[in-house]
């Protein structure tokens, strides 16, 4: 753990400043002071700042970084410019609760101190300014004020962002330059251009789009013109039918009323004649009257004498009955003396019938063989088809018994199909994350997908979809270890395939990915190193490494190895939390995780080796937090395979029962068919004996049914003499009883003949009634017809009346005199107005009819095209405008900006030849003011060309020299207060790492220059210092020497080193 750090002897406070004299003057936004306590690595620290170059210098894990990070923080700059930890509380040193930070600025008209204090619960800060209570968004401005740019790279670089700077995009160098380096207006009016340029080409979309619309709509009304002027005409046809049909009603009300007239005259000329007819009538009436009287007296006693022939009738029909009954019974005995005849022929026939049938069936027994020889052969078939029979039933039920065993195999399978459908549908959750997170990457691995025979070998998509969690609630340590730049980075397996794909990605289609190499180390030296840290893992209770949560392929899992360390980094238990301090200094672990925290060990390379931590709290994983349950998976695939297999083990079983029951079934047809004909056999010898039995029984039964023929007949001849006697006596009454009726039948006539002639009379009168009747009801009916045709006509007169005053919407009885007027232009008939409405019509016809809401929207379009046209005339003065605007602004930004870029390129390229190499600055116009970008282009060989500085096409070190001689170029044109550039030097090699170093100690120290802080953890020997630069001197350990009075004394601890030497 980094210890409390003594300062220099005014505070006491742990980072000794070596002082020289200086006279430079600080400039407005320049640092004075910075105090921490309880911050990262520092329970307590003081630094005092030169107005020139500030040199930290100090071993790595020392706190030089932590340094960058209280300055930002201090002066309200955003974590994640930092690149470190997510989380402000983040920053609060490890064991405690609060940090503080204290940034004193030198301003001409009053110094001004910024104060910060981070509480790690709830990630809250409080601000001061001046010791007086602030918010951060006052704190915000003051720093604004003073010009400091805490998100520009050109100012503010610090060590987790130099490979951000490096991967600037050039429109992106430019505006970081412009702010910068430019002055105040600068990067404003480039932002103006970008803004104008936008809402001219907007415009220009715009006014383009409303010229095809405009130039539509006057197409579309011009297909449009003659059929509106049809319209029109047809308009005028419709309105002149509007005017006859308003007319038609008033001339029907005066037809209709001149007619009324008339039929009520008719009216009452009918009425007259009427009652005329009606005094000749009435005599012949009463005649007819008194005819009809005299015929129903006659109908009555007509009516009574064919009462009295009815009954005689009556009884003359019963004695008529009586004979037919008794000739039915003298007939009677005769059937039965015939009945009793034919039965008995009957029965001598049934006789020889059956002895003839006896005889036949005594015949057919002795050729057919008797039941007793039978039996055995039928009993040995019948048992041999019931054993059969039960063979084919056992094979049924086999076979039954294993599809009830498949069916639950099917329903297993398909549960397991859906289980592993559900478990690869992970991946594709990731890919859709990732096209949401990064959509260049997300565009590499769709063309990597369709090019991956382009490649030597196989190219590893990302390795968040390639890499899988054992346990989904692992991911959190996997993705907080490794950082999202190694997740969605590419794993090529050898380094031309690693070449080819940063050609063909990054370079011909600008997709901005990573990708790496798989480095040369064996799986089975990262295997003995897990071996190596058993005692470790057992000693702390770490349950597992890193590597051991994952799986994937084993080029991927090598290519984590080597860049993060997985197979090294451990995973502690709560135990392990308790022990955090022992794990820190006792272990050799750098990386570590428990279940809250992350924890980064840096060991000091010099001295003591003394150790500094940086903690993190665990965050939720975000991509691999659905993982694949890989063993449930394996489980589920060897039990499909294995419930697959029972499967068809149990189909080819039934296919063998098939077969097996279909001979059985054969075999059983043929038994079937022996017995069958056995059972025939059988049953036709019984049937034999059954019918000879029935045969004999039958002619018993005929020999004792004998009837007696004499006895039949001396009865009938007793009953035909009593019969014939009754029917004598019955005859006689019949002949009494007809007289009789025709006496009664003689004096019905003659009332008859009476009633007739006296019918003939009241017809003969009837009929003159009902002449003299008819022309009466005639004359009713026509005048009743007179009088409702008169009613009727009125009621037409009075509806034809309102429908005509109805149609002109009038309450008067007659049309004003204008309509009158307009009606007299047309016919005064009905005929000739409808003539004249079919002629207009017809005519209006001619022109066809056109829609209603064509004409409308033909009429709306033409509004909306004048409107239009005023809008694109509007537009096109905006437009007008707009260009004059940006062509003002231009001419103010961009010749300052071509300037200020010579200067910039003319300072580069001294660097650069000071170096032996060749460097230049452009300035890249485009007709997008967003697209104008400034390329860096480099040469380090002289057998190179100059080259864009890339990563891919520069090293580690030639992109850190680069980058610093470009800060160098800024630093003479600067307008910002301080720059601060950490640990840049790294990877030069020393030539160039001495030159560097003179051309920031000359730039930096010239008097009128902007601060400058180089934070390094070694110097190479024999540089040139100046009187204007500070080098701090960092030193970190559990103890410090002490000099006499208790103050750190650096003198002392260089003579030690020299002696130890």
């Amino acid at each position: 753990m980094a210890s409390k750090r003594k300062h220099a002897p005014d505070d006491n406070n742990g980072a000794k400043v070596a002082r020289v004299k200086t006279e430079s003057k600080f400039v407005d936004g320049s640092i004075l002071k910075l105090k921490v306590r309880d911050f990262l690595t520092y329970s307590e620290c003081v630094y005092d700042f030169g107005p020139g170059l500030n040199v930290l210098l100090g071993p790595n894990g020392t706190g030089k970084s932590s340094v960058v990070c209280a300055l930002c923080l201090g002066l309200a700059g955003a974590q994640n410019l930092l690149g470190r930890a997510r989380e402000i509380g983040d920053f609060v040193r490890h064991g405690q609760e609060e940090a503080w930070i204290q940034v004193d600025v030198f301003r001409q008209q009053g110094n001004i101190r910024f104060e910060r204090h981070i509480k790690r619960e709830n990630n809250i800060s409080h601000w001061k300014i001046n010791r007086q209570p602030a918010t951060l968004k006052k704190v915000q401005e003051a720093v604004a004020q003073l010009h400091i740019q805490l998100d520009n790279l050109c100012q503010f670089l610090p060590q987790d962002r130099v490979v951000d700077f490096a991967r600037l995009s050039p429109p992106e160098l430019l505006k970081a330059t412009e702010k910068a380096v430019g002055d105040a207006s600068m990067f404003n009016n480039h932002e103006q251009l970008i803004e104008l340029r936008k809402r001219e080409k907007d415009l220009q979309v715009k006014a383009c789009r409303n010229t095809e619309e405009l130039d539509r709509l006057r197409h579309q009304n011009s297909l449009l013109d003659r059929d509106v002027q049809r319209y029109q005409e047809r308009q005028q046809f419709m309105l002149q039918v509007r005017d006859l049909e308003n007319k038609r009603p008033w001339v029907e009300y005066e037809e209709v009323r001149t007619e009324f007239s008339e039929a009520r005259q008719l009216v009452k000329d009918a009425k007259g004649h009427l009652d005329q007819l009606r005094q000749l009538h009435e005599p012949m009436r009463i005649k007819q009257e008194n005819a009809k009287k005299r015929e129903k007296q006659l109908q009555v006693e007509s009516k009574q004498a064919e009462k009295l022939v009815e009954g005689a009738k009556s009884k003359c029909m019963r004695i008529s009955q009586d004979l037919e009954q008794l000739d039915e019974e003298m007939s009677e005995p005769a059937q039965r003396l015939d009945t009793a005849r034919r039965q008995e022929a009957d029965r001598q026939q049934k006789v020889t019938t059956a002895e003839q049938r006896i005889e036949q069936l005594q015949k057919d027994i002795d050729e057919v063989v008797s039941p007793k020889q039978l039996k055995p052969q039928l009993h040995e078939a019948t048992a041999r088809l019931r054993d059969v029979n039960t063979r084919v039933m056992r094979l049924q039920q086999q076979q039954t018994t294993l599809r009830q065993e498949q069916e639950p195999q099917a329903q297993q399978i398909a549960t397991v199909e859906k289980e592993l459908g559900r478990l690869e549908d992970v991946s594709n959750r990731r890919f859709q994350q990732l096209r949401q997170a990064d959509r260049d990457t997300f565009n590499a691995v769709q063309w990597l997908r369709s090019n991956q025979d382009r490649f030597k070998q196989h190219v590893f998509e990302p390795v968040l979809l390639v890499v899988n969690m054992k346990r989904a609630e692992d991911s959190c340590f996997f993705e907080q270890v490794v950082g999202y730049g190694t997740l969605i980075t590419f794993v090529c397996q050898n380094d031309d395939d690693l070449k080819l794909f940063c050609q063909l990605v990054r370079d011909n289609q600008g997709l901005r990915i990573n990708a790496a190499a798989v480095p040369d180390i064996r799986m089975e030296d990262i295997r003995k190193r897990q071996q190596d840290m058993q005692a470790v893992r057992q000693r702390y209770d770490f349950r597992a490494s890193l590597l051991d949560l994952i799986e994937g392929p084993e080029g991927v899992l090598r290519f984590l190895c080597g860049k993060s360390r997985i197979h090294e980094t451990l995973i502690g238990t709560d135990r392990t939390e308790s022990n955090v301090d022992r794990v820190i200094n006792e272990s050799p672990l750098t990386v570590f995780c428990t279940p809250k925290s992350l924890y980064f060990i840096k060991t000091s390379h010099y001295g003591e080796r003394n150790k500094s931590t940086q903690v993190s709290s665990i965050k939720p994983g975000r991509f691999l937090n659905v993982a694949v349950d890989t063993q449930h998976r394996d489980t589920l695939q060897a039990e499909l395979r294995e419930v697959r297999e029972a499967m068809e083990n149990g189909r080819l079983q039934i296919e063998q029962l098939r077969d097996e029951e279909r001979q059985v079934r054969v075999e059983s047809a043929n038994l079937k068919k022996q017995k069958d004909a056995l059972q025939a056999q059988k049953d036709k010898r019984s049937g034999i004996d059954n019918q000879l039995a029935l045969a004999k029984k039958n002619l018993q039964r005929y020999l004792s049914q004998s009837v007696d023929l004499e006895r039949v007949e001396r009865e009938v001849t007793q009953a035909l003499a009593k019969t014939n006697q009754k029917r004598t006596e019955t005859a006689y009454d019949m002949s009494q009883c007809v007289k009789k009726m025709l006496n009664l039948s003689n004096e019905k006539i003659r009332l008859e003949l009476q009633r007739l002639q006296l019918n003939m009379l009241e017809d003969f009168l009837s009929g003159q009634c009902d002449v003299a009747s008819t022309g009466l009801k005639e004359a009713e009916h026509n005048f009743d017809e007179l009088e409702k045709r008169s009613k009727s006509l009125k009621e037409q007169a009075k509806q034809k009346h309102r429908q005509a005053k109805q149609m002109l919407g009038i309450r008067e009885d007659k049309p004003s005199a204008d309509v009158i007027a307009v009606f007299n232009k047309f016919p005064s008939t009905l005929i000739e107005i409808d003539d004249m409405i079919h002629d207009l019509k017809a005519r209006a016809d001619l022109n066809y009819h056109t829609d209603p809401k064509v004409v409308e929207e033909y009429e709306k379009r033409k509004e909306e095209i004048e409107k239009m046209e005023q809008s694109l005339d509007t537009e096109k003065d905006d437009l007008q405008g707009l260009t004059t605007e940006i062509t003002e602004i231009k001419e103010k930004w961009l010749d300052p900006l071509k300037q200020l870029i010579n200067k910039i390129n003319g300072k580069y390229g001294e660097f650069f030849s000071k170096l032996g190499c060749n460097g230049e600055v452009q300035l890249e116009e485009n007709d997008d003011y967003d697209k104008y970008a400034i390329r860096i282009l480099v040469k380090f060989h002289t057998s190179q060309k100059l080259h864009v500085l890339t990563a891919q096409h520069q090293s580690g070190g030639e992109r850190s020299v680069a980058t610093m001689l470009y800060l160098m170029a800024l630093q003479e044109l600067t307008t910002c207060p301080f720059r601060v550039v950490d640990e840049i030097n790294q990877g030069m090699d020393p030539n160039n790492e001495r030159k560097v170093f003179e051309f920031v100690v000359a730039a930096a120290c010239r008097p009128g220059t902007s601060q400058y802080f180089l934070i390094t953890p070694k110097l190479l020997t024999n540089l040139k210092y100046t009187e204007n630069m500070k080098v701090h001197c960092i030193y970190s350990g559990p103890e410090i020497h002490q000099s006499h009075n208790g103050s750190f004394d650096p003198h002392r601890l260089v003579k030690q080193l020299r002696s130890a030497q």
